[in-house]
């Protein structure tokens, strides 16, 4: 299969799997799709600053925690493809060093056969049902479709992982806010429901989290914190694609200033609201950080 031919057939299943949820579903989950084009263009700009270790890129610890289909990851292998001429041996460490996790197992379906094609294709690797067994986790943070609610920490999904952390950290969180509205719900039941259980994640993320728990709870905020503070290593580099709303809203102020003096902005892409890119329809960022360093200056990149 031509590189051409193998990515219009990814973006097209990866497109399919992430729209064909049913839609109360992805509105409970908050997901959305992030077209290849997107996530080719952020994960160029990460590799280009990974090219400046100090170790080989398949050294490299990565992790995708809101997976879906799987664009990041895959986009991010094109870039290293593109970039390096890795043997067999470094192409199994690569792919070795790639965890991800997802609450979606119907997307995490797709990606295992996605990223099977890819290790095919361009390395002539077969992945084993127990490389995902070992790489693929379930859903982290809360489960927000789960009857009984609790925290789920890295080390529950990934115990091998959890002292150890991630080099890189990239995903598109999912945007829901953990407030139930009655106009959104057919029935007064479903409404008490969820109600109920936004109560209940909120009293649970309130004696967790220091600076995402302003106003309306919202889960993309939260795995921000989350993936700062609890996933990247001390030195890791984070590539986000988050709501706009982050550079200015007041209920982000602390998160936004944890971001800006604890660690360091590299840039910021915003991407207009009704962007072909993406199928939600809100301002974004596609913010780049890298931990370990203070905010000298920020590349900001307007529409």
């Amino acid at each position: 299969m031509g590189k051409e031919s193998l990515w219009d057939s990814l973006r097209s299943k990866s497109r399919y799997i992430e729209t064909d949820m049913d839609s109360l579903r992805r509105k409970r989950t908050g997901s959305y799709y992030t077209d290849l084009e997107l996530t080719d263009v952020m994960m160029a700009e990460l590799v280009s600053y990974v090219k400046n270790g100090s170790k080989s890129i398949v050294e490299y610890k990565f992790f995708e925690p809101c997976v879906g289909s799987g664009n990041f990851v895959f986009s991010y292998l094109k870039e290293v493809k593109n970039s390096w001429d890795l043997s067999a041996d470094d192409a199994r460490l690569l792919l070795d060093n790639i965890y991800v996790a997802d609450i979606n197992e119907d997307a995490l379906q797709g990606y295992k056969e996605s990223l099977k094609t890819i290790a095919q294709e361009y390395w002539g690797i077969e992945l084993e049902d127990t490389y995902f067994s070992r790489h693929l986790g379930t859903g982290l943070l809360v489960d927000v479709t789960a009857s009984e609610l609790t925290y789920i920490p890295l080390e529950e999904v990934f115990p091998d992982m959890a002292a150890s952390k991630f080099d890189i950290v990239v995903t598109n969180p999912p945007y829901k806010n953990l407030k139930a509205e009655r106009g959104h719900y057919g029935s007064d039941e479903e409404y008490e429901i969820d109600q109920m259980k936004y109560s209940s994640i909120a009293q649970i993320m309130s004696k967790r989290f220091k600076y995402s728990t302003d106003g309306v709870l919202n889960l993309y905020k939260l795995f921000v914190e989350e993936i700062i503070d609890r996933y990247a290593t001390d030195s890791g580099f984070v590539s986000l694609l988050i709501p706009a709303s982050i550079m200015s809203d007041k209920t982000c102020q602390k998160l936004r200033t944890h971001i800006l003096q604890d660690s360091n902005l590299i840039s910021v892409k915003v991407i207009g609201e009704g962007s072909k890119y993406i199928d939600a329809q809100q301002a974004l960022s596609a913010i780049l950080i890298k931990k370990g360093e203070k905010t000298s200056f920020v590349k900001v990149a307007k529409d």
